[in-house]
């Protein structure tokens, strides 16, 4: 049987699990008052077992909609959006327009410029490295 949210008169919004009906209008599994089963937003993300959620903040991989569920009401706030949504992109552009500017004010050219040039110098320390030790 599915778990459904259910708002009755005296207890209020609880989950439950109940038998499906067509009719949402039911009696309270608790008290046995009226109640309703309320129509529950499904959150999917992607085939789960393909493409699980990675969360930066601590580390956790989310692999099912039950973790995602148990993520969001844990950390309030946050939200799971797609690399295609427009919120992405522009927080995207405003991350490497910082980190642009950041580079031009240490002296290089761009942020790629920046960063291709400590690949080269740990490198090329690398190369002296092993020359000096043969």
């Amino acid at each position: 049987m599915p778990l459904y949210d259910i708002e009755c008169l005296s207890c209020g919004i609880i989950e439950a699990i109940v038998p499906w009906s067509e009719d949402p209008a039911l009696d309270c599994p608790e008290c046995g008052d009226a109640a309703m089963r309320l129509p529950t937003a499904c959150i999917t993300v992607g085939p789960m077992p393909s493409k699980p959620l990675f969360s930066n903040a601590d580390g956790e991989v989310i692999d099912s909609n039950e973790k995602l569920r148990d993520f969001l009401r844990r950390s309030p706030g946050t939200e799971v959006v797609s690399p295609d949504s427009r919120d992405w992109k522009d927080h995207y552009d405003r991350v490497r327009n910082k980190a642009e500017k950041r580079a031009q004010g240490r002296g290089y050219r761009d942020f790629h410029h920046q960063k291709t040039h400590w690949r080269d110098r740990k490198r090329r320390r690398a190369e002296e490295q092993k020359r000096t030790d043969a």
